[in-house]
């Protein structure tokens, strides 16, 4: 979290706020691969298969010439992506989350289905679901176990580095996050979520030429997986607000608020913030007022609620 400290115009006192820097709320993500044979050529016709973890859907399809692929429409979860030609294949087990498409790339190799190999999945598959577990309830402790197992069986999990370095956010151990999602993106370069993370723990550390490098190369990114909203979309820019907020650059926070609230104006804690802008860079009361109401319609029990709510109150009499 993100501690946004501002003189409030209308009520004349010092406010301070913890603003999640999470990535925006849209209602579905989606996946996007490049799959290339053992030269790095592109593989055209490579079958896709998309399969959700936590239920039975599945989806298939094909790359293109230049061996491309996109799938959209896709629910937040966690998702094994598995790409076959004849006898060659490839597989990455990744989290799709909500808003820009995941980009993956997939080098196809001969297939490996030896009894032994199979094992050796299925049992990174089932720790790796247990971190998943104990990382979404909160015991940070468990979900570093299980991620620091996961990465023993595979070095090269991406994502296995990404839910290590939330974890030891998750308990406020920021060198620890750092090391991991640094990792991350040594591993997968392509890996916006872990920028995203690299921009909050660097923001949390005062590091913030640092931040919004890291948020820049997100932005970069997402641009490369050909996602909408300018270059990153909400999530990127909001991120960037609360970077250039921190530095008390209002004024030039304002323009990322505005910029992310168009983009998708379903994210409460971007209406927040447009609600801060608006109160303490142009005195817009009426837009501040706005802004307010419409975070509390979209999150009545969010983390800013109750600030929401003053703000309204106060400004409304």
């Amino acid at each position: 979290m993100m501690r946004v400290t501002r003189a409030s115009y209308a009520l004349g006192a010092v406010a301070a706020f913890l603003v999640l820097a999470a990535v925006a709320e849209a209602q579905t993500g989606g996946v996007r691969g490049k799959v290339v044979d053992q030269a790095g050529k592109p593989v055209e016709g490579a079958q896709v298969v998309i399969s959700a973890k936590e239920s039975a859907r599945k989806m298939e399809l094909k790359t293109d010439k230049k061996g491309e692929f996109v799938q959209i429409g896709l629910f937040p979860g966690e998702y094994v992506i598995t790409v076959t030609k004849e006898s060659l294949k490839d597989e990455v087990s990744t989290r799709i989350g909500l808003g820009d498409p995941v980009a993956l790339n997939f080098q196809l190799k001969q297939a490996v289905a030896t009894d032994e190999r199979k094992k050796q999945m299925a049992e990174l598959q089932a720790e790796f679901d247990v971190g998943l577990g104990a990382l979404r309830a909160g015991n940070y402790d468990a979900a570093i176990a299980s991620y620091e197992k996961t990465i023993a069986m595979v070095p090269s999990c991406a994502d296995c580095y990404l839910n290590l370095g939330i974890a030891y956010a998750g308990k406020k151990d920021l060198d620890k996050a750092l090391e991991a999602q640094l990792k991350a993106v040594e591993l997968r370069p392509t890996l916006a979520s872990a920028w995203n993370e690299l921009a909050n723990l660097y923001n949390l550390k005062g590091m913030p030429d640092k931040a919004m490098e890291a948020s820049n190369k997100a932005a970069e990114v997402a641009t490369t997986a050909g996602a909408a909203g300018g270059g990153g979309g909400a999530a990127v820019l909001y991120n960037q607000g609360v970077i250039l907020w921190n530095q008390n650059k209002f004024a030039e926070a304002k323009e990322k608020f505005d910029a992310a609230a168009k983009v998708d104006p379903k994210h409460a804690e971007t209406q927040f913030m447009v609600g801060m802008a608006a109160l303490n860079v142009s005195g817009d009361t009426k837009a501040a007022v706005a802004a307010f109401e419409t975070y509390l319609q979209l999150a009545p029990s969010g983390p800013n609620a109750p600030k929401a709510k003053e703000f309204v109150s106060a400004l409304k009499q």
